[in-house]
This record gives structure tokens, C-alpha cells and sequence, in this order.
């Protein structure tokens, strides 16, 4: 079976009222069916492709996501099944039952990078920005083509392995490619999440982060001594004006919090009781980080 990349539809101007009726429907076949015909055409002139995956461990999509995802499309929601194993993410279509995406899915300073398998050594790779309530980079096709204007430009050289006529061979950099995306990405319009299962407290660390392995840090450099005692301190990769961070119990309730200014930090744990907390730490471009941390006497 011919897996299809997540393609989420264009909004269409034939939508009037929220539905959808039968009328609609047929509306949104054709546009459908218009936009697989515009996808197909954009797939044939596209000239990008990767030499290799993003270079970092797959992550779980249902971690950010939930089993389902809703969002709102044209005038009325979409929704997908997000199924997630420790080497590849899948997305369903609920509707029609399609494969719309299946591929690893990388996370790195704030962006979500989709890996499409094109052979076994060609790839093609678009990126997302996840926020709590919206999704920025869903057309991933606008992103494909945009990507060969901007290496067409000169302006990633870093990337090229190769370009002719035909083709541009690339390799992805991870610090390039958050260059590229980002450039990208804050020229689409976002996605609105439907979220089905809210949580109403504000002071709950779920309303602030998602726990990553600690292989895919990339502000925090050492957390010690683990278990602590009385004092714990926080090495961050590089100095930053300010670092806030949120040190909770294991039913996200926030106990203390603060900001890091310096490489090197601390953070008096004394006077909590013994057992196991976490620690998560946010930067400016919203990329948040989260450790378990031990307590002892």
C-alpha cells in the first residue's frame, strides 16, 4: 500500500456553513479531488530530497497529541487517529480510513520534524510548530516546494550536497534545517486544535510541558545530584537571559518555580518530603524540557 504524507486540506471557499450537509459533501469531494490533482502536480516538479532522516530518535506523537486528533479544517472539524510505537508514528484519517502519514517523527527546539521515506536512502522531511491550541505547517507540499526556492536562492548552502538541472541533494543539518523551517513556517497560517480533554487547573504542569527522553535534551546539559538531598543543581547547554523552570510532584502540581540565569544553577529541595519530582525548564521559543528528580534524605 502507498502511504500518502500528511496532507491536510486547503480551506474551500465553496464552504459556506458549518455542516455538512449532502450538498457540502459533494463540495468537498471535488475540492478534494482538486487538491490531490494540485498535490500531484507539485509531487511531479518537486526537486528537493534528503540523503538521510532528521538526525534525532523517533518521537511519540501521541505524547503532544492524544490517540486522536481534531482540528478545525474548513467550516467543520477533521479528525485523526495518532498511533505511536518507539520507532515510527502513524495518522489516520477517521473518516475515510487512509494512511495519511506513516514515518518517524523528530523533535528539536521547538519544531516537530516528519520524516517521509521515499527509498531506503532518499527521504523528504517537512516540519510542524505544536503549540497547546494550534498547529503551524500542516501543507507540507507548500513546504517541499518552498524549500526548493530557498536553496534555489543560495540562501542554505550548509544543506547542498548536490544540485543539477533536475535534482537538489540534501542533507539535513539540524541547525540549518530550524533555520529553514522556522522561515517557512511563520509564513502559514495555523490550525486550530479541538481539545476533547481539557484540564481545567492552571496550576498543573500539563498546562505547561511535555516530557521528553533525556538523549533528546538540548538546554539541559546535567541535573545533580540525583537523588538530592538538599541542594540540586541544573547545568543548562549554553547561558540564556532567562530560563524559567518548574519543579512539580508526579500529579503535575507545580510547587516551586523560578528562572535560571547562569550555566550552572541550584535549587534548594530541603524542605520537600522524600520521593520523586520532576523538573522541567522553557525557553523563549517555548521549548520545554522535563527530568524526574529523586529526593532523599
Amino acid at each position: 500500500m502507498k502511504y500518502l504524507v500528511v496532507y491536510f486540506f486547503i480551506i474551500c471557499n465553496i464552504l459556506i456553513a458549518c455542516g455538512p450537509s449532502i450538498e457540502e459533501k459533494t463540495a468537498m469531494e471535488k475540492c478534494r479531488q482538486d487538491e490531490i490533482t494540485i498535490e500531484e502536480a507539485i509531487r511531479a516538479n518537486l526537486k528537493s530530497t534528503f540523503d538521510a532522516p532528521f538526525p534525532k530518535k523517533n518521537f511519540s506523537l501521541t505524547k503532544i497529541l492524544g490517540d486522536n486528533l481534531q482540528i478545525y479544517g474548513s467550516c467543520y472539524p477533521l479528525s485523526f487517529k495518532v498511533l505511536s510505537t518507539r520507532k515510527s508514528n502513524l495518522i489516520i484519517n477517521n473518516e475515510t480510513g487512509d494512511t495519511l502519514f506513516m514515518g518517524t517523527v523528530c523533535r528539536y527546539r521547538g519544531l516537530y520534524y516528519f520524516n517521509e521515506k521515499i527509498n531506503d536512502t532518499t527521504f523528504r522531511i517537512f516540519a510542524l510548530k505544536i503549540t497547546d491550541s494550534l498547529i503551524y505547517g500542516l501543507q507540507n507540499y507548500f513546504q517541499y516546494s518552498q524549500i526548493d526556492s530557498a536553496i534555489e536562492r543560495g540562501d542554505f548552502p550548509k544543506l547542498i550536497r548536490y544540485t543539477d538541472k533536475n535534482t537538489i541533494r540534501l542533507h539535513p543539518d539540524k541547525k540549518e534545517l530550524k533555520m529553514l523551517f522556522t522561515s517557512i513556517i511563520d509564513n502559514t497560517k495555523p490550525f486550530e486544535i479541538i481539545r476533547t480533554n481539557t484540564i481545567s487547573p492552571t496550576n498543573t504542569i500539563e498546562n505547561i510541558t511535555t516530557t521528553i527522553e533525556s538523549d533528546d535534551f538540548e538546554i539541559l546539559s546535567k541535573v545533580y545530584p540525583n537523588p538530592a538531598i538538599d541542594i540540586l543543581n541544573v547545568d543548562l547547554r549554553q547561558k540564556n537571559v532567562l530560563t524559567p523552570y518548574y519543579l512539580c510532584d508526579l500529579n503535575g502540581k507545580i510547587l516551586s518555580q523560578g528562572q535560571f540565569q547562569e550555566i550552572t544553577n541550584k535549587i534548594d529541595v530541603s524542605g520537600l518530603s522524600n520521593g520523586i519530582y520532576t523538573l522541567t525548564i522553557v525557553t523563549e521559543e517555548q521549548q520545554k524540557e522535563t527530568v524526574k528528580i529523586i529526593k532523599s534524605k
